[in-house]
């Protein structure tokens, strides 16, 4: 490790988004799990453009990933919103409030801390994770705001960091 990489334990920017990605994995995990046993596979699709689309098919509400049409009831895709929430919830926000790390952040070895380097607390952690909505732009996958803002500050921290105290 350089001299100017131990003096800056923030300057980690390669780490903190494999650990994002990670996070982001995971949570993509746990929500198919609802999403494949309470979706009910309708047929094959003849839409061969990439990915996925989602429309309403009457009365259900259908979600075309590949080429792969799944049908869903309202509830269904309300129970499967849950999960989600649950996830980011219980993950993001009082773990990581609570004790620093996330499933990512503990596997690349990073922790979330205040500005003592104590636990964050879960405030805290509540307002780094509804900022992450700005600073993941333009796409979760590919965030561009937050990692510029931790390039341009000087201890390499996001718009969440930076509003919420946290390192």
């Amino acid at each position: 490790m350089s001299d100017s990489t131990r003096d800056k334990p923030t300057a980690v920017l390669g780490r903190r988004y494999l650990a994002y990605l990670i996070d982001l994995l995971v949570h993509l995990a746990v929500v198919a799990v609802p999403f494949f046993l309470l979706g009910e596979k309708a047929r094959d699709s003849a839409d061969t453009t990439p990915f996925a689309d989602a429309y309403r098919l009457n009365p259900f509400y259908a979600v075309r990933v590949d080429d792969q049409v799944w049908l869903f009831t309202k509830n269904d895709l309300i129970a499967i919103g849950a999960v989600s929430a649950a996830f980011v919830i219980l993950v993001t926000v009082i773990i990581q409030g609570r004790v620093g790390w996330t499933i990512g952040k503990a596997l690349t070895g990073l922790r979330t801390v205040n500005r003592d380097g104590g636990p964050a607390g879960i405030l805290r952690a509540l307002g780094r994770t509804i900022l992450l909505v700005i600073d993941a732009i333009p796409s979760w996958v590919i965030p561009i705001v937050g990692p510029l803002i931790a390039l341009v500050t000087s201890d390499n921290r996001r718009l969440g960091d930076l509003a919420c105290g946290t390192y």
